[in-house]
């Protein structure tokens, strides 16, 4: 790891908030290891073709939003195309452009030269 990268101001900054950065978040990640373990069989069930689903419950500051960054950077480690979206008032489910735009806005891709054919933009 570089260390120069790690204690960059921006990660600095995110962890004075409580966040930590999604491109540290493997060395900062500790006592998760059954429900990361959990998320690793996912994506390779995911990878056959087929799904799973996983619920994430739990008080104010167990670390919910934590395991979901972790899920995040997982998903991107193994190749997934992913698309965050937080969902309140302003992003209904009835008006599905909105949501749509929301979802196409956030998509991350891995890094690979190309997906499918598909080249990086």
């Amino acid at each position: 790891m570089n260390i120069s990268k790690f204690y960059s101001e921006k990660t600095i900054n995110s962890m004075r908030y409580g966040i930590v950065p999604v491109s540290n978040i493997s060395y900062l990640t500790v006592g998760r290891d059954e429900i990361i373990e959990c998320y690793k069989n996912g994506f390779e069930i995911a990878k056959r073709g087929t799904g799973k689903n996983l619920i994430i419950e739990g008080q104010f500051g167990m670390g919910k939003s934590h395991i979901l960054n972790y899920s995040k950077y997982l998903a991107v480690k193994n190749n997934f195309v992913i698309s965050t979206v937080t969902i309140d008032q302003t992003l209904l489910f009835n008006k599905m452009d909105k949501a749509l735009n929301e979802i196409l806005d956030s998509i991350e891709l891995p890094d690979l030269p190309s997906i499918n054919g598909f080249e990086r933009i």
